[in-house]
């Protein structure tokens, strides 16, 4: 830039100018290379990746500057600059957006696509033979189901089963292992179905090309009783033989402090103290079971509890079940549960029930009206398509 500026007088070419003009077109110049560089310092440092709230500053940050900036003003910049927001790992849900329930039972699963007393309802068969018992959403209209069918060879075991609008028949994932939840690995949007392998940990598979490879590993002595996934994070309940525990993986399958529960004191061993979970679809809040035994082993209370990720605040707690009561089949969609409760009829005869509880305002339990014997229940976390009895696309509500 100096022989931009400060032209020397000996270049061919260059005329020699008289010596008062000279003086006042240096000082020109230099006022104008002091404008340039205040306007430089008030842009400001680059942002230099994602979750960087406060850039690292460069060995030369300072230079040409009178006076060293001192640490109160670093702080004060810091501040002002707004974080970049972390990588998203799940589609946005559309503006308005009800969350539809799908239901799984012996023969079929049904879409209600709302909770109203006369809740509209799609009905999708899967074949004679085939008895489901797990179904969660694939993000993108579609479900993954579990359920138990003969193989080719006759031989009748766990499968998983992909149903897409474009594929009604479905597509088999895998056999022999136990679906968990469908979730994203990283940002690309690259859906994985999450199974249980026995004795093992977890598995991934890729739903745009069915490659299967190793997620996570269990510790020795433990076995997985539930998993939900969300936004990259996994929230997995173990058992082992003391009263297991309800841990957090990040993407990679690793272990990470989010604000979760303690680890709970074990009354009753090799009883877990939680039952089932599940995260807010934006995975800002974990809802959980909580379970007492009495001293044979049989559970005697079941609590639901919502947790606020990152603060540990619990946010809604409630008793939803008691001696004789079996609850399973958790789902939280950020404002409402859904569970499956076992309750007994005035025959003294067991119930399997689909019951609904806001979790904001007041907490009502609703039973949901709906003609089969219920065996999973899971709140869509994207509308659905599959199953619709008129084939068209989900309406948002």
């Amino acid at each position: 830039m100096a022989a931009v500026l400060f032209p020397h007088p000996h270049l061919a070419g260059r005329a020699r100018w008289p010596r008062h003009n000279e003086f006042m077109r240096m000082a020109t110049l230099l006022v104008a290379l002091v404008v340039v560089l205040g306007a430089c310092a008030e842009i400001g440092e680059p942002d230099l990746g994602v979750g960087s709230a406060t850039p690292a500053n460069t060995s030369d940050d300072n230079a040409g500057d009178d006076e060293p900036v001192s640490d109160d003003e670093v702080v004060d910049e810091s501040v002002e600059q707004e974080a970049t927001p972390l990588p998203v790992f799940s589609p946005p849900r559309p503006d308005g957006y009800v969350p539809s329930i799908a239901v799984v039972g012996a023969d079929s699963t049904v879409i209600v696509d709302d909770l109203s007393a006369d809740p509209v309802a799609a009905v999708l068969g899967l074949g004679e033979g085939v008895v489901p018992d797990r179904v969660v959403d694939d993000f993108f209209g579609g479900l993954v189901i579990q359920d138990v069918r003969a193989d080719d060879e006759g031989v009748e075991q766990q499968t998983v089963l992909w149903l897409r609008p474009a594929d009604p028949a479905g597509t088999v994932l895998a056999r022999g292992v136990g679906l968990l939840d469908v979730g994203f690995i990283d940002s690309t949007l690259e859906a994985h179905v999450l199974v249980s392998v026995e004795g093992v940990g977890v598995d991934r598979i890729k739903l745009v090309d069915g490659e299967r490879a190793p997620f996570a590993t269990l510790a020795e002595g433990q076995t997985l009783v539930d998993l939900s996934a969300s936004e990259g994070l996994h929230a997995v309940i173990v058992a082992d033989a003391a009263c297991g525990d309800l841990l957090f993986w990040n993407s990679s399958g690793e272990v990470v402090d989010v604000g979760g529960p303690a680890t709970p004191p074990c009354a009753v061993d090799r009883r877990p103290s939680y039952g089932a979970v599940d995260l807010s679809p934006d995975a800002t809040l974990v809802a959980y079971t909580v379970l007492t035994y009495r001293s044979d082993g049989v559970v005697a209370t079941t609590d639901v509890v919502v947790r606020e990720l990152g603060s540990g605040a619990v946010v809604f707690t409630m008793p939803i079940g008691g001696v004789g009561q079996d609850v399973r089949a958790l789902s939280f969609d950020g404002t409402r549960l859904a569970f499956i409760r076992t309750d007994q009829d005035l025959n003294d005869a067991n119930l399997n029930n689909v019951v609904v509880l806001n979790t904001d305002g007041e907490s009502v339990e609703t039973i949901v009206p709906i003609e089969l014997e219920p065996v999973d229940a899971v709140f869509a976390r994207q509308p659905l398509v599959v199953g619709r009895s008129d084939g068209t696309e989900a309406v948002d509500e």
